[in-house]
């Protein structure tokens, strides 16, 4: 529309059912029609006006059309290559028709580009395009656009360029027997076609893929070795149906049919023949692999059959695994053949044996194995003391054990071995070698100065006389003697100082060999004294005697004694042969008589009588010059004048002896006395006149031990008299009791 000035504001048409009108880009507008509006032509008055002013209305005559209605859509063609395919359509014309109705075959590759095909017809409404089949075309899309006024556009369908079947896989196939196997039968054509096949053999089946091929396949059954013809098909109902003759080789290797065992005694012929089925394709030659016993061979017939011939040699029992093979061009089948040979067991170890008393003894029994079944092995006929046989269970058995003293000898047996077809047995010698034994007792007991017959004994052994010996010392005046029969004896009388234990050994021996005994003579002797038959003992002083006893033998003695011994004197045993008088006694000086005995260990016995000689102290003489005490003396002052009277006490000497107190420096004797029962001398004195200056006062005797002992005190007489001396005793038996004791001192040893 022209918009005039001011612009243009509005455009309308006036009403008509069906019909719009709007506005689009800048002054232009769209007139539309819905599917309500019939077909025909319309007049619409079309009205414009601006600010201005409005329009004169414009009438505008619309054709409302129908497109061409297709009434027969094109079908889909299937066509054989170079033949001719044709497509139809049929379609009337449009309303309103403008009176010509054209159709236009178009073809697409991919039902998105179309292009224009020629060649087409129309005809009453029905388009017609025939088209030369070509198979690069096949699949194609093929269309009709018709037009009168507007155009219809049918629907796509499409072309299709078949090729009849023809079967292209090879017209033969192998297979083998046992083997599984397969073989694709291939054909073409389109469409696909269908395969079929004739009866197969047994073991195969024919399996169509469903792609134009097809798959034999299957493990050929036995028998079915040879040339097989099938008949193949292909169809895909165009044209002909493709046929081909297949030929099915199927080959097979011969096989084993006899058993597979057989079984033969050693030294008879062996009855075996092998047998085979004839296979495909060839001769049929048969052999054998693996050890065959000993005597056996094998030979091919040439006729697909086999035999084992001979006799099985001793010790050839057993079973014999080998492998039997047939074979052809096809190939070669195996069987496993057990040839099985009986034989009885038998003993193959030797037929004696030796073994010793109290050695440990194993002799082997071996056998052949003999087949089948395990061996027994037994023994019949009286064993040694002390030896089993025990079968092992394994072929073989032992004589074992140690053979009790006194079985030597010879001992038959019979060995027998034995297994399930049969049994062999064997004399068998057991020999016991024994050596003799000394069979008397191991040690015995002779006496000095007694005649002597000790015996000794044997066993016999095995085998030979038996001698005796002794090795060692024998004491004197015995010997030992063989008398030839299996004895011997020790005989004689044992001299004075033979006494004791003589370690020997005794031999006993024969041909088997020798055996000892540790033997122990013991000669019985007597004790006696050694030591003197008087003992000397002084009154007051402790002495000792060691009383000595030679054992004699056995070596143990022990001391007694009878008698009585002076008061305060004592007998011990010491226990090692030797005892002890010991003490101290105050009886009367004089021989006191005793009884000693000595018993050794065999009871035997020695006396001896012992005088006991006691004897009084002496008395002792003062020295020349003052001694050194060992101790001091009581009842000494330190001043004293010239006649004064002392009581002096001494202590620590024999009881009730002799003790002399003397004044130096020239000894004086002041007094003699006798030690009391407590080993204290007392005695009254009076200093001589005469003496002044420095002096000793000295008390000599004896101690309880027999040594000297001097006692000293110094003191100093004044020449005017002094201090008061005391009053003199009226007997020296009598002292005044001393205010102290003097210390004691070590004594000073004094000759007895």
């Amino acid at each position: 529309m022209t918009p005039g000035f001011p612009a243009l504001s509005q455009a309308t048409i006036l009403p008509q059912p069906g019909f719009a009108l709007t506005h689009g880009a800048a002054d232009s507008y769209a007139l539309s029609v819905d599917a309500t509006v019939v077909p025909g032509v319309y007049l619409v008055e079309v009205l414009a006006q601006n600010a201005y002013a409005s329009a004169s209305p414009h009438v505008v005559a619309v054709t409302v059309r129908q497109p061409p209605q297709i009434s027969a859509q094109p079908q889909p063609q299937t066509a054989v290559a170079g033949a001719t395919a044709t497509f139809t359509a049929t379609a009337n014309p449009a309303l309103p028709t403008t009176g010509t109705l054209t159709a236009q075959w178009q073809r697409s590759g991919d039902g998105t580009s179309w292009t224009d095909v020629p060649g087409g017809t129309l005809l009453a409404g029905v388009a017609t395009l025939p088209v030369t089949a070509v198979q690069m075309q096949s699949g194609a899309l093929y269309r009709v656009v018709f037009t009168d006024g507007s155009s219809t556009t049918s629907d796509a369908v499409m072309l299709t360029v078949v090729t009849p079947a023809q079967l292209t896989s090879p017209a033969s196939a192998d297979f083998e027997v046992g083997v599984a196997g397969s073989f694709t039968v291939t054909a073409s054509g389109i469409p696909v076609p269908a395969l079929s096949a004739g009866a197969l053999p047994g073991g195969l089946s024919f399996t169509p893929n469903g792609n134009g091929t097809a798959t034999i396949s299957g493990t050929p059954l036995a028998g079915t070795g040879g040339a097989h013809t099938v008949a193949i098909g292909a169809d895909n109902q165009f044209g002909v149906p493709a046929t081909q003759t297949l030929t099915l080789v199927i080959n097979e290797k011969p096989a084993i049919t006899s058993p597979d065992a057989a079984t033969v005694a050693v030294g008879t012929v062996v009855v075996a023949q092998v047998t085979s089925s004839p296979g495909y394709a060839g001769a049929v030659a048969l052999s054998v692999s693996g050890t065959l016993p000993a005597g056996v061979t094998f030979a091919d017939n040439g006729d697909g059959t086999a035999d084992f011939i001979g006799k099985p040699k001793s010790g050839s029992g057993g079973n014999y695994a080998l492998t039997v093979t047939a074979r052809n061009t096809a190939g070669a089948s195996t069987q496993a053949f057990t040839l099985t040979v009986t034989e009885a067991p038998a003993i193959t170890s030797a037929d004696a044996a030796t073994i010793a008393v109290g050695t440990p003894a194993s002799v082997a029994v071996t056998s052949s194995p003999g087949h089948p079944g395990a061996v027994v092995l037994a023994q019949t006929g009286a064993l040694p003391a002390g030896v089993t046989f025990t079968d092992n269970g394994d072929g073989t058995a032992s004589l074992t054990g140690t053979p009790e003293p006194g079985t030597g000898g010879s001992y038959a047996l019979t060995l027998g071995a034995s297994n399930a077809i049969g049994s062999g047995t064997q004399a068998f010698t057991l020999t016991v070698t024994e050596k003799p034994a000394i069979t008397s007792p191991p040690a015995a007991t002779i006496t000095v100065g007694t005649g002597a017959a000790v015996a000794v004994t044997s066993s016999p052994g095995h085998s030979g006389a038996v001698t005796l010996t002794v090795k060692g010392t024998l004491p004197a005046g015995v010997t030992f003697a063989d008398n030839g029969d299996g004895t011997a004896g020790f005989t004689g009388t044992p001299k004075a100082g033979s006494g004791g234990d003589y370690a020997v050994t005794l031999t006993a021996r024969n041909a088997a060999g020798s055996s000892t005994q540790t033997f122990t003579l013991t000669v019985q002797e007597g004790p006696g004294f050694g030591s003197d038959s008087s003992a000397a003992f002084t009154r007051g002083v402790a002495g000792s005697f060691t009383v000595r006893a030679s054992s004699g033998h056995p070596h143990s003695v022990a001391l007694s004694l009878s008698g009585a011994l002076p008061a305060g004197l004592t007998f011990a045993d010491v226990g090692d042969g030797t005892a002890t008088i010991s003490g101290s006694t105050t009886d009367a000086a004089g021989d006191y008589p005793v009884s000693l005995t000595a018993t050794n260990g065999a009871g035997l016995t020695a006396t001896q009588t012992l005088t006991i000689r006691l004897t009084a102290a002496e008395v002792a003489t003062p020295p020349a010059t003052v001694p050194t005490g060992s101790g001091s003396l009581e009842g000494v002052p330190a001043n004293a004048a010239p006649g004064a009277s002392l009581d002096l006490v001494a202590a620590g000497f024999a009881p009730d002896s002799p003790v002399v107190f003397v004044i130096y420096s020239t000894p004086t004797t002041l007094a003699t006395v006798n030690a009391g029962a407590d080993g204290i001398a007392r005695a009254t004195v009076t200093i001589p006149r005469g003496f002044s200056g420095k002096h000793s006062i000295v008390a000599i005797g004896t101690s309880p031990t027999g040594a000297k002992l001097i006692l000293r005190t110094d003191i100093v007489i004044d020449s005017d008299g002094g201090t008061d001396g005391g009053t003199p005793a009226a007997a020296p038996t009598a002292p005044r009791a001393a205010s102290r004791l003097p210390a004691r001192a070590a004594p000073e040893r004094a000759s007895r």
